[in-house]
């Protein structure tokens, strides 16, 4: 590296960074390579020989940090809206502190859902740490959706699946992880018949595309799993009880303002959406299955062709990654949810990551809401 330009280096390694956080061109690579599962490859040897900043363990285990955060999230949420408090923080942990920390909420517990003997398709739901720590109203919108659906919803004990782990190249956590993933379904589905859904990207496709890597000895019983496992917008669109659902009354859904006028959203999908390949039964899969089951209760849905929105899982908040984050999100998303919110006041705004809708509103002061 002696022989190179110290700061082309640096921004070449800051975009390979960037690049492999967000893997929304893994489905269209050539050669077949998934550059994430290289980097956290390497990642996991070499931090074998090399010491670890602090926040990677904030990060990979951030189900275990949101969690104890959100404990005493009064005292949390106090502490961190120090200035003094703040920068210490983030200067300890080694991330940028041009960034508000999360908001966190007590948590209620792990939802407790009645289960009636007569209900119908057992659905097993994979909670994620920032639906249950930081925004609970989509898990609530989720469990309240696959309720009313009629299904009998069962929430894995385990938050995750485990993608925050291999973010940091925790190879030997991850692996841990999805032991306990599989053998907790094992416990609630021991047939192996019942859809697994959630609504955080990463997650979902962490399980079904990381864990035969993972674990190999047990790959029979992953494909099984995998098969049937699914975003919550790809999982409805497969339900005939949601699709008997939805035909109801359009003036609940479009509301008695807009005189029979189509919601309008504007939609940015996850990397890892986008990433998604074809699905073997041909329906919507990935960011087309979001579009699809929006537009399938009636909403006038735009596909926002704003690429990554630059916070790219942890990315955006690592201290010497934060210029470039916002620099990605002036490319394209910045600049459109801007002048978007001018020409229309009422625009609403879904996408379907959490730390994509951060960025949105750290990066353009626009509220983004997930879409189900």
């Amino acid at each position: 590296l002696s022989s190179f330009d110290k700061e082309r280096v640096e921004a070449a390694a800051q975009a390979l960074d960037l690049c492999l956080a967000c893997k929304g061109c893994k489905s269209e690579c050539p050669s077949g390579v998934d550059m994430a599962k290289l980097k956290f490859a390497f990642q996991a040897e070499y931090y074998k020989t090399h010491r670890r900043q602090l926040r990677d363990y904030v990060f990979g285990y951030f189900h275990i940090a949101a969690g104890v955060a959100s404990s005493v999230a009064l005292i949390s949420n106090a502490l961190l809206e120090v200035p003094a408090l703040r920068n210490l923080a983030a200067r300890i942990l080694g991330i940028t502190p041009h960034r508000p920390f999360p908001k966190f909420v007590l948590p209620s517990g792990r939802p407790r859902l009645k289960h009636d003997p007569h209900a119908g398709r057992k659905v097993i739901f994979l909670a994620d740490a920032f639906a249950r720590y930081i925004e609970p109203e989509t898990e609530r919108a989720a469990l309240d959706i696959l309720a009313a659906c009629g299904f009998d919803v069962h929430v894995l004990p385990v938050l995750g699946a485990g993608a925050s782990f291999l973010s940091k190249g925790f190879i030997t956590q991850a692996q841990r992880h999805a032991r306990r993933v599989l053998d907790a379904l094992n416990q609630v589905d021991p047939a192996r018949e019942a859809s697994i859904a959630g609504i955080e990207p990463p997650e979902i496709y962490a399980f079904k595309h990381d864990y035969i890597d993972l674990l190999p000895g047990r790959a029979d019983e992953i494909e099984q799993r995998a098969a049937n496992v699914w975003l919550l917008e790809e999982f409805l669109l497969r339900s005939p009880e949601f699709n008997d659902l939805r035909i109801a009354n359009m003036k609940q859904l479009l509301g008695p303002e807009n005189n029979g006028s189509t919601r309008k959203v504007n939609f940015h999908p996850h990397c890892h959406q986008r990433a998604e390949g074809p699905s073997s039964d041909g329906l919507p899969n990935g960011t087309n299955a979001t579009l699809e089951l929006l537009r399938s209760c009636g909403c006038e849905v735009e596909l926002m062709d704003t690429g990554c929105c630059g916070m790219a899982g942890t990315f955006g908040y690592e201290a010497e990654h934060y210029e470039v984050s916002m620099k990605v999100g002036e490319l394209k998303l910045f600049p459109y949810l801007r002048q978007s919110s001018i020409v229309n006041q009422k625009l609403e705004i879904a996408s379907s990551g959490a730390a994509c809708r951060m960025q949105i509103r750290q990066g353009t002061g626009v509220e983004a809401i997930h879409p189900i």
